[in-house]
């Protein structure tokens, strides 16, 4: 049975985890070193795990208070959506399990509300304190300049002030607000269902800024165990790129969605094949399935595990 929520909690911490047990408790750790147990409720999503995986998270969310949802490897979002439903507190927050919680914003926890605001907060990495919020939306120009160009396009640039969207690994949200837009899209496994619900939210008359408030220790690359982590970098990007074309369709033109599939066929797959060869980067039957795992994206997801696909037609 899952614990009940705190009679006064304000604030629901919806954290999804895929094979990713061992983080997890660290994840817990932080945030029991907070001392807010009778102001949050907690819910972990798993999505996906191994039979042995989901027992040891079942374990540790039985032992810690920790309320558990267990779905199929549904991707973040609609696990996202899962864990809100699960849980009734006024106030939403969404991270991953490598996110370890310095300290969370007074005003996700005070009765006063966000004001129609989503938070997204600052990121603690070897010790260098990063904002989570990023200056432009991923549209059609954003992406086009990134396949054509790559790291020279800059096409993540952080910001503090007035941010377009805010990263999904911390974001805080009424739960009222999360809802009058219908929470994150079904359409995205991973990648840029963050972006969409900021975007979503700006339209309805809502703001999007930082708290300084929210900080996290981020420790990176380490939400799941992953048994080939190149093999696993090359069926992410896939999906990256194919959530990236979502994202142009939904808040763009259909056509744009396939230029920058043509530019991803004519330009990018090439280019990162190209210099992965030149540079010895990884061998030639690794470069073709990175080539397949971006042109073919229902190979990335298959690999992923992925329970249902989004479309992947360009």
């Amino acid at each position: 049975m899952s614990p009940p929520a705190p009679a006064t909690a304000r604030l629901a911490i919806v954290v999804v985890t895929h094979d990713s047990s061992q983080i997890l408790a660290r994840w817990a750790d932080a945030l029991d070193s907070l001392g807010l147990a009778g102001a949050i409720e907690s819910c972990a999503v798993d999505s996906g795990s191994s039979p042995a995986e989901l027992a040891r998270t079942e374990a540790l969310c039985a032992a810690r208070g920790i309320r558990l949802v267990s779905r199929p490897n549904v991707g973040f979002g609609r696990a996202c959506n899962a864990g809100a439903e699960a849980t009734s507190a006024p106030v939403l927050l969404f991270t991953n399990p490598d996110s370890l919680f310095e300290s969370l914003p007074q005003r996700a926890l005070s009765a006063d509300g966000l004001g129609g605001a989503i938070l997204g907060g600052f990121g603690l990495c070897d010790g260098d304190r990063r904002p989570l919020g990023f200056a432009e939306s991923p549209d059609f120009a954003q992406q086009a300049r990134d396949l054509a160009f790559g790291r020279r396009s800059h096409p993540f640039a952080r910001t503090v002030a007035d941010p377009a969207w805010v990263s999904g690994s911390a974001l805080v949200v009424e739960r009222a607000d999360f809802e009058r837009v219908g929470g994150f899209a079904d359409d995205f496994f991973l990648y840029f269902e963050d972006a969409d619900l900021c975007a979503r939210h700006r339209r309805a008359g809502g703001r999007v800024e930082l708290d300084p408030e929210l900080l996290v220790r981020h420790l990176g690359g380490q939400s799941s165990d992953a048994a080939d982590p190149s093999a696993l970098a090359r069926a992410l990007d896939g999906v990256n790129r194919l959530s990236g074309r979502i994202y142009v369709q939904r808040h763009g033109r259909r056509w744009q969605r396939a230029v920058l599939y043509a530019l991803l066929v004519t330009v990018y797959a090439p280019r990162r094949a190209a210099v992965s060869l030149l540079r010895r980067r990884a061998r030639p039957a690794e470069v073709l399935d990175h080539v397949a795992c971006v042109l073919a994206t229902r190979r990335a997801l298959a690999r992923l595990g992925a329970a249902r696909a989004p479309r992947t037609d360009h």
